[in-house]
């Protein structure tokens, strides 16, 4: 009975010493860098909607974790886990609606690493609760942030929709914004970036919800104040098609109104495709410029139909 309880105590004591000890950083800590739209009002869980948002942080150690969820009833939410840069050998991890802690590297060389945590979907409210390190360790000295600042509104172009699928396909784990039109133009202009983009939208659609922290939730509003846009780049009307022409550059107007009152001094872009055929809103993108003298403000055409 006491060699049985000895190598009992021996296996509780083995399994104590296997389980990983680790430190816990703060979503407060000021070695965290944030980009996108966040919201901090519990500063202990910010959360963000739009595609796009990321979090930035130098580490020393082997391996990390995060503590995440998608928010309550979302779920899968898909996050690009980038460990030193490393774009091509980046990988997508889905994130249900009940927090719990994700394994996003392990095994690395011993030394400071940077990570970076983009968030590819618009399923839910991505919360962060958290990183892990190895136990001891910190956060080194942050990135330094960008120093341009670029902002997106769009439909499913900007959104990433089917974006690694060439046949069109939906699935979650196909969409994303880090290799989109918004997140490429923005590394090589070396800029933070907001995507305020959703799938099927109209103009409309998303000047109802551009100073929104998410899609559905009209209150809190985002403060333009945060993100002083030096660019502002418009990627809508291909859903407004079929649609009379002067509703069209009604609402194109009442968004470039509201857009010019949030960001006095930014370039405004109207950028714009075909999309279904060679009738339809980018006919007159220039038009719309043209007529409200703005010098401020540009239209680009992209030669592409669906």
């Amino acid at each position: 009975m006491t060699r049985l309880f000895a190598l009992m105590l021996c296996c509780l004591l083995l399994l104590a010493a296997s389980a990983r000890a680790v430190t816990t950083v703060d979503p407060t800590d000021p070695d965290i860098l944030y980009t996108g739209r966040w919201n901090a009002s519990t500063p202990s869980e910010p959360w963000c909607y739009w595609i796009g948002s990321s979090i930035i942080a130098n580490f020393e150690g082997t391996s990390i974790s995060a503590i995440a969820s998608a928010g309550s009833g979302a779920g899968p939410d898909y996050l690009r886990i980038i460990i030193d840069d490393d774009q091509a050998g980046s990988t997508k991890i889905p994130v249900g609606s009940t927090a719990a802690t994700y394994e996003l590297a392990s095994d690395l060389a011993y030394t400071v690493h940077k990570i970076e945590i983009v968030k590819e979907t618009d399923v839910g409210n991505w919360v962060f609760q958290g990183i892990e390190l190895d136990d001891g360790k910190s956060l080194a000295s942050p990135p330094a942030r960008p120093p341009r600042k670029i902002e997106f509104y769009g439909d499913s172009n900007l959104a990433g929709y089917s974006l690694e699928s060439e046949e069109n396909e939906s699935g979650g784990h196909l969409r994303g914004s880090y290799f989109g039109f918004a997140g490429i133009v923005s590394r090589v202009f070396d800029a933070e970036y907001q995507n305020i983009s959703r799938s099927g939208a109209k103009i409309a659609d998303i000047n109802g919800v551009y100073d929104r922290f998410a899609y559905l939730s009209p209150t809190p509003t985002w403060d333009f104040n945060l993100f002083p846009a030096d660019v502002v780049v418009v990627n809508l009307g291909a859903n407004n098609v079929g649609r009379p022409v002067s509703r069209i550059k009604s609402d194109y107007n009442d968004f470039l109104d509201d857009l010019r009152a949030g960001h006095p001094a930014a370039h405004i872009m109207l950028y714009n495709g075909w999309g279904w055929d060679y009738d339809e809103p980018a006919d007159y993108t220039h038009e719309v410029i043209a007529e409200r003298g703005d010098p401020n403000m540009s239209s680009a055409i992209f030669p592409w139909v669906f």
